[in-house]
């Protein structure tokens, strides 16, 4: 048989572990597992599977009738590591104990320690893999958990081909919506809370167009024929290609609607629509969409500030 390394040894503590584990995986057993923004999206799924976003990544929970009822639950972070967790009524594995556990799916097999956990009477165990764990589940028909020559459980994956891709195409999704908020951050650091502090100003009047209309360069409702100031270079667009379509050799492209700040940068963008849609396009041109400003004042005088642009991204290799 094939044999994979599962991420193990000293890539990280015991407790800290268990603490990233217990956040994303067994919050989203409880079904609370939600990203900040409070619009999480809706991502199907096939029958018996969900899948939700968290802020650092998306997940999936399945749960089988059986024996002790197995939940398994498989969380994907943006930085690719993929954390697995599955309880049962009937085992007994003790709450921080090590277990050295091996992962069979087809012919490939995945050893390492995983750590005991328990959660409103049931106890199962968390562990931590690689993103090759992923395309091997995704290509798998059964999950087989082994203790040593016992087995643990053997779980169907049916549909895991489409959660799969719809729990990247969520977490591709995620990393775009962070980067996003990390690039306004860098841009507001410099920016005092107060700038008027101190300032007291001299007296003006306002003098308003005749006939009390809007002035001639007022923000436009929507923006026609941008100039941009700025766009995301080739190693930003090869950072942001959707890692399926890039195993895939899959070329695609996606339009996004975006709010436009006053120095021309984008933000509150949105998916209009996407190409093929299950490789997620549009989740990484919403990534991408940090990179773009425009110049600040558009053709006739008209400030950008408060308009809104439509951005078509094309992805190719």
């Amino acid at each position: 048989m094939k044999r994979s390394g599962i991420i193990a040894g000293t890539w990280m503590s015991i407790r800290g572990f268990k603490r990233r584990l217990l956040i994303a995986c067994v919050a989203l057993l409880q079904g609370s597992i939600l990203a900040e923004n409070a619009a999480a999206r809706d991502w199907s799924a096939p029958t018996g599977w969900t899948i939700a976003e968290a802020t650092s990544g998306c997940g999936t929970v399945v749960k089988f009738e059986g024996t002790g009822n197995t939940e398994l639950a498989i969380f994907l972070d943006i930085d690719g590591t993929v954390l697995l967790t599955a309880i049962n009524d009937n085992w007994t594995s003790e709450e921080g104990k090590l277990y050295n556990l091996s992962f069979v799916i087809g012919t490939h097999v995945f050893n390492g320690n995983s750590v005991g956990y328990a959660r409103e009477g049931k106890r199962g165990f968390l562990t931590k893999f690689g993103s090759g764990f992923l395309d091997e589940l995704a290509a798998g028909n059964a999950l087989h958990v082994l203790l040593g020559t016992t087995t643990v459980d053997s779980l169907t994956l049916k549909g895991s081909q489409a959660v799969v891709a719809q729990v990247r195409k969520c977490a591709l999704y995620i990393k775009g919506v962070r980067t996003a908020e990390d690039q306004a951050k860098s841009r507001l650091a410099n920016i005092p809370v107060d700038p008027f502090a101190g300032n007291t100003g001299t007296p003006a009047t306002l003098t308003l167009p005749a006939g009390g209309g809007v002035a001639a360069n007022s923000s436009p409702k929507v923006i026609i024929g941008p100039e941009w100031l700025a766009k995301p270079n080739v190693n930003q667009f090869k950072q942001y290609y959707p890692e399926l379509a890039d195993r895939s050799d899959k070329t695609g492209e996606a339009i996004i609607q975006c709010a436009v700040k006053a120095d021309g940068a984008l933000q509150s963008c949105t998916i209009i629509s996407e190409t093929p849609e299950e490789y997620g396009f549009g989740a990484a041109a919403i990534g991408l969409s940090g990179f773009f400003r425009l110049k600040p004042v558009a053709k006739g005088g008209q400030k950008v500030e408060g308009g809104t642009v439509q951005l078509p991204i094309s992805f190719h290799h």
